[in-house]
């Protein structure tokens, strides 16, 4: 993915766009218009957090793909059981 973006900056026309909230994080548009590496013309749209940075949607020109990223969020895991199964012998 990151040489994709890579080419897209390099190679692509990428267009501001106006600040939108998602999730509470503020971010903003840019839409991006770029040949890919196999010479289609391909767009998409992504919405970059303002302070951080960071992904927070993709969405392609037909709206058919939609991927939204949630960034450090709090993360629980419970410790599985590994005691050994009970045996039932007769």
């Amino acid at each position: 993915m990151r040489l994709s973006i890579q080419n897209d900056i390099d190679h692509g026309n990428i267009v501001e766009g106006d600040e939108q909230k998602i999730n509470g994080v503020t971010c903003r548009m840019w839409k991006v218009t770029a040949l890919s590496e196999k010479g289609r013309m391909g767009s998409y749209s992504t919405c970059i957090g303002e302070l951080d940075h960071l992904p927070r949607t993709i969405e392609n020109a037909n709206h058919t793909l939609n991927v939204s990223f949630e960034w450090n969020v709090p993360v629980s895991v419970e410790v599985p059981d590994m005691s050994p199964p009970a045996t039932n012998l007769p």
